[in-house]
């Protein structure tokens, strides 16, 4: 790579903390970096070298402005690091002649009932699922579903939007809900969701498996083990390396490779998330970009010692990195971070204990995400305010790292003035 060349970045994670190391990995490497966003902050705009604010959820509108980008002949490549930047920036790299994933396979990745029969045609399992997009036959698709049963929007992440019904008037409220709230403008994913999922419920392990795939080489990062909240299902807790036995660790690394391949993801990192359950690997869906909420940034690096970040970056534009080898995991290294979440609503006030929880053995970092005096609302009418805080934690053990972040958890208290 020369110092003239530029990488395109579609947005930045939401994060500050994670926003900044992605811009370091790509000038770590040479490039300059050219970032299109929907918002795009002062600070942001300072670390960059070109930046464009743009309606990044409309995708010709994103190429129309690329396509009049006076540098666009310097773009190596195009870097995705959001959900909805999947299909845009396949589209933009049939445009700029770069390597990337087709559009048509970016969409099947990105379709969480696509993305399922894809698995489920190279003999990867996937829960009883069925594609929704009228009220129409609700009742029919919940008999071939069964109960209990998840729906949700076809490309939100984050378990946005996510709600488990038990009968079918629960699954007609909130079929009735999510087609209100799509209609109605209430968050930009949906629009671009195209109908919902019913998928049987499962219960299990929830893992995701990471890697990047470059070109036809697959390779993995490792297993991490993730906790949801039981009504919302919002993400708060990963802790990597997941504690599998060998059987099941073979097991999750070759539905990955099957479902990235059915998928068609290349030139890319990949997050595979499903369950392990008493029966196997269930499937349930996919990212064909780089994985947030502090995976790729903290959890993974932390752990392997190595630039994965570099790595990411590196896979959009065509290379193979780290030798094409799958990445070593030290014996007796783990990492996690739990999200401080709060069940309450009202106005953010303070956070008491940052000190001690700071000062407790393990403890990496403590990240406040929110900022004094913001409202914080719960799903559905927020899927981001409740989270307050992300604590780190790092230990020779998977139990060290469990114990270190209960400890910090519970030193921290949230105060909040009612609305």
């Amino acid at each position: 790579m020369s110092g003239s060349d530029i990488i395109l970045f579609l947005d930045l994670w939401p994060s500050p903390a994670e926003a900044m190391r992605p811009i370091l990995a790509a000038k770590r490497l040479g490039l300059e970096v050219l970032l299109v966003a929907n918002r795009i902050t002062p600070q942001q705009a300072q670390s960059v070298d070109y930046a464009i604010e743009v309606n990044s959820y409309d995708g010709d509108l994103v190429r129309r402005t690329i396509a009049g980008f006076p540098q666009k002949d310097r773009i190596v490549g195009v870097a995705k690091w959001l959900d909805r930047s999947v299909e845009i920036a396949a589209a933009l790299c049939a445009d700029l002649g770069l390597p990337s994933m087709s559009l048509d396979d970016a969409k099947v990745a990105r379709s969480k009932f696509l993305a399922k029969q894809a698995a489920a045609a190279v003999g990867v399992s996937v829960p009883g699922n069925a594609l929704i997009t009228t009220r129409d036959g609700l009742a029919q698709n919940a008999e071939a579903v069964g109960f209990p049963a998840i729906i949700k929007p076809l490309s939100a992440s984050a378990s946005r939007y996510a709600f488990k019904v038990h009968d079918l008037a629960e699954l007609t409220t909130a079929f009735d809900n999510l087609t209100r709230w799509t209609n109605a403008n209430r968050d930009p994913i949906l629009a671009l969701s195209r109908g919902f999922i019913l998928e049987r419920f499962v219960d299990g392990r929830l893992v995701t498996i990471d890697g990047i795939a470059s070109g036809d080489t697959i390779q993995f990062a490792g297993i991490i083990d993730h906790e949801n909240t039981k009504e919302t299902f919002l993400d708060w807790q990963h802790i990597f390396p997941a504690p599998l036995v060998a059987e099941q660790h073979a097991e999750c690394l070759d539905a990955a490779r099957r479902v990235v391949t059915a998928t068609g993801v290349k030139h890319s990192p990949f997050q595979v998330e499903g369950f392990i359950t008493r029966t196997g690997f269930t499937f349930l869906e996919m990212a064909a970009r780089t994985a947030g909420d502090y995976n790729s940034t903290h959890l993974i690096p932390g752990v392997l010692q190595t630039d994965y970040l570099r790595d990411c970056v590196l896979s959009f534009l065509g290379h193979v990195p780290n030798g094409g080898a799958d990445y070593r995991i030290p014996p007796n290294c783990y990492a996690g971070t739990r999200y401080k979440i709060t069940d309450a609503t009202g106005r953010f006030r303070a956070l008491e204990g940052l000190g001690t929880a700071s000062r407790i053995h393990g403890c990496e970092h403590v990240f406040v995400e929110i900022g004094e005096g913001q409202m914080i609302r719960q799903p559905p009418d927020d899927y981001f305010s409740s989270r307050v805080a992300s604590l780190f934690a790092a230990g020779h053990t998977y139990a060290s790292v469990v114990k270190t972040l209960k400890a910090m958890d519970a030193s921290i208290t949230l105060h909040l003035d009612t609305p």
